[in-house]
């Protein structure tokens, strides 16, 4: 039996949900970073002598001059291969939006090309957990739960450390020496 299946001792089915709905955001996070990580695209400066090619997020891959470009000084090429970066950048960034665009929008299509896991992808994988939660359970106001047979558990309780927010530790008194 593995840890996922109904019917097992102590299964908790708020965890089965949320690892259930994740499983479905992880295939599409993958489904996002293999498109992002094979596009390429080109950016050209507005003179045409400069040509920039991008690939996976921001990449540069290569940059190609023609011979008059080259002639100019060095201000105007530097001005020329910025345009072309520019270009190539707004492109990349149009093609990411594009291809994360299906499942989700409001978020930093960057974040996926370079591996990361953005905010926006976070709230919205939050908010369709609590919506699925909403679904199946009418609303209503959380009940007290009743106190397990035994009262407190043994020990003391001690102030939560420094960093955390809310909380209690227990120890045992053994634990002191």
């Amino acid at each position: 039996m593995n840890g996922h299946e109904q019917g097992r001792p102590g299964a908790i089915p708020e965890i089965d949900e949320l690892t259930a709905v994740a499983d479905g955001w992880r295939a599409q996070y993958d489904d996002i970073r293999e498109q992002v990580s094979q596009a390429k695209v080109t950016g050209s400066s507005p003179c045409g002598g400069v040509r920039v090619e991008m690939a996976s997020g921001a990449n540069i891959v290569g940059v190609r001059f023609s011979e008059e470009v080259l002639r100019k000084s060095p201000a105007a090429v530097e001005g020329a291969v910025m345009a072309a970066i520019k270009e190539a950048t707004t492109s990349m960034s149009a093609l990411m939006q594009e291809a994360v665009s299906p499942y989700l929008t409001g978020f930093d299509a960057g974040a996926i090309a370079s591996g990361g896991f953005p905010t926006g992808l976070a709230e919205a994988f939050e908010d369709d957990y609590h919506r699925r939660k909403e679904q199946k359970e009418p609303a209503e106001p959380p009940q007290a739960t009743p106190r397990p047979s035994g009262g407190v558990p043994s020990g003391r309780a001690v102030p939560p450390q420094t960093g955390r927010r809310g909380g209690v530790d227990w120890f045992d008194d053994e634990d002191e020496s």
